[in-house]
């Protein structure tokens, strides 16, 4: 498969979990080398997602993390690997460990990593709204808490209403109960 040869390419710029011997420390060639390498990744798995093993999503996500450990913060090219999954194959997706670094994410009210983050939540909403389901707790507060907050840019809310608005459609009966007033 095309994903395997950048996977490798990647994972030799990167701390991977399981890889104890190998320690890369972040260099701005670093940095700039796994920024352009997710963008292809995220192109390739947003086009060929559907068609990728569970096993090669499992290793995407652990490089993921080894990413996000290495720099010891949610990263630009991570979350762009990230959303490539949530889009092309969210299926594969194990949701207990990339759940945490997109609250992460939300919580540190940067730019680029909330925006990205949102669009992950929201293409998660669609691809697999029973298991998103289980971590409203995390991201509705989250996602209020940038839409009440005065500094925030505009752009950053826009997405958050929409992440908001794709839990409420996907979540149903979940949202509902925890989230929304009823009056009579």
């Amino acid at each position: 498969m095309l994903l395997q040869p950048i996977l490798a390419l990647l994972e030799a710029n990167c701390n991977v979990p399981g890889q104890i011997d190998k320690y890369i420390p972040v260099t701005s060639e670093v940095t700039s080398k796994q920024d352009s390498l997710a963008a292809i990744v995220q192109t390739i798995l947003i086009k060929i997602g559907h068609l990728m093993e569970a096993t090669i999503s499992l290793r995407t996500v652990n490089l993921v993390i080894g990413m996000f450990k290495q720099h010891e913060d949610v990263t630009e090219a991570g979350l762009l690997i990230l959303v490539g999954l949530a889009s092309g194959c969210p299926q594969l997706l194990e949701l207990n460990e990339i759940c945490k670094y997109l609250k992460h994410a939300l919580d540190s009210k940067e730019g680029t990593a909330c925006r990205y983050s949102c669009g992950v939540i929201s293409d998660l909403a669609y691809g697999r709204p029973e298991t998103i389901a289980d971590y409203l707790a995390d991201y509705v507060p989250a996602l209020m808490t940038l839409l009440s907050d005065g500094s925030i840019d505009r752009d950053i809310k826009v997405h958050s209403l929409r992440a908001i608005g794709d839990l409420t459609l996907n979540c149903g009966v979940k949202y509902s109960e925890h989230y929304l007033q009823y009056t009579t």
